[in-house]
């Protein structure tokens, strides 16, 4: 990557150091101040989800420097899969702590903008840079030297915080967008529980109830098996092709492209490992790896699909898995799983209000793929150094204005729908 500015070590504008070494006693299962690990660095994000955190009782001073801060990028210094991954937690909402074994990339007030840093050093570039230091020892291993000594193009701190608010502008669309996404699936996932759990549905009426192997239920409704309404069949080995039109999903969802599909429009079900039982969906083309098992509606039943999904979701198909080593999920057990099938009637009405939040969905997700390619394809050219930022930064501002004039959040009259 040619650039014109300068390269410097990142050490000229960040310490880096690494996470405590917490003894196991320290860290307790639900302790007051969550303990950050290499586990919560995923996809270029520090998430929240910690197993263990120290008790309020054992907090102190010297703790200080592993706090957790804005700005601070965490690196894995360990692991065949994880070395040289980075992430940062954008909203930190309570103290956290940074355990050993993860750096701490901490940019040096008025020398670097977080910003600037943390996109620069996202490059796959740099992550296949430190990963590489890793190399050749039985557990790959970096350190904090390591880390400080990559080499990166720094601009002045004023281009460096226009660079950087250009790039995390696209993020926060990102980010707004998927705070949509979660908006509309828990609206469709309460709409399903009103129906179909709680039978709060419009119109009703008097119910007159039978009793089930479910328990008991609406007269004209009946338990069969999902057998009934799904035919499932395992993924296969997919070559990824980063440059492919189709969706590639894997047990933990979304996980790159590929340029042929297998199936137009489905469910992808984990079918192994720590994501056995995730339920994804699919509203166009895709292709899926051999972690998963596909569900696709029986012949004539493809409009229903938003209630498979939202069934298939409710079942919580995790705790059907078997194998402790390795949990996993079999077609057989799938499809007897028992479940409700209502009137015909009922589920087109259900699936005609569900489909189109399934629909949204959909868009929302495809725009921040377009998003995170404009970002990516952005990214090294702010950096060369090449061009115009002020004009990068009104067109980047008037798109954003444009396109999301006040970031609405869908709104639904949910009392409408029970």
């Amino acid at each position: 990557m040619n650039s014109k500015f300068p390269q410097q070590k990142l050490a000229s504008i960040a310490k880096v150091y690494s996470g405590f070494a917490f003894h196991s006693r320290d860290m307790q299962p639900g302790g007051d101040i969550p303990i950050l690990k290499i586990s919560n660095i995923q996809d270029k994000r520090v998430t929240q989800d910690c197993s263990s955190g120290l008790p309020a009782a054992a907090n102190s001073r010297r703790f200080d420097k592993f706090r957790l801060r804005a700005g601070d990028v965490l690196v894995a210094m360990t692991g065949e899969r994880s070395v040289g991954k980075l992430g940062r937690m954008r909203k930190i909402d309570r103290e956290y702590l940074v355990n050993q074994r993860v750096a701490i990339i901490r940019p040096l007030p008025d020398q670097g903008d977080p910003d600037y840093l943390f996109h620069v050093l996202t490059m796959e570039k740099y992550e296949k840079t430190l990963s590489s230091y890793g190399l050749g020892a039985g557990q790959p291993n970096i350190n904090p030297v390591q880390i400080a000594s990559l080499m990166l193009p720094l601009p002045p701190l004023g281009i460096q915080r226009k660079i950087g608010s250009i790039l995390t502008g696209f993020e926060d669309l990102i980010e707004n967008n998927n705070e949509r996404i979660r908006i509309l699936e828990s609206l469709a996932q309460s709409i399903y529980r009103k129906w179909f759990v709680d039978f709060r549905f419009p119109r009703r009426g008097k119910l007159t109830w039978v009793e089930s192997p479910l328990g008991k239920i609406p007269k004209g409704w009946r338990v069969g098996t999902l057998g009934e309404l799904i035919q499932f069949q395992t993924g296969s080995s997919i070559k990824p092709d980063p440059k492919g039109a189709y969706a590639l999903y894997g047990s933990n969802g979304l996980i790159g492209k590929s340029s042929g599909f297998q199936f137009e429009r489905g469910m992808i079900i984990g079918r192994v490992g720590n994501y056995c039982g995730s339920v994804q969906y699919s509203h166009s083309a895709f292709c899926a790896s051999g972690n998963t098992v596909i569900a696709l509606p029986l012949e004539g039943k493809d409009e229903l699909i938003p209630y498979l999904y939202y069934t298939l979701k409710h079942l919580s198909l995790g705790q059907l898995a078997s194998g402790s080593a390795q949990p996993q999920i079999t077609q057989s057990v799938l499809k007897s799983q028992p479940v409700l099938i209502p009137p015909v009637s009922f589920l087109k009405k259900f699936c005609s209000v569900t489909f189109e939040l399934l629909r949204q969905i959909d868009h929302l997700k495809k725009e921040n793929e377009n998003l995170h390619k404009t970002r990516e394809l952005l990214l090294p050219e702010l950096i060369s150094g090449r061009l115009d930022l002020e004009r990068v930064e009104r067109k980047a501002s008037s798109t954003r204005s444009r396109e999301y004039p006040q970031h609405k959040n869908p709104r639904f009259d949910l009392n409408s729908l029970i």
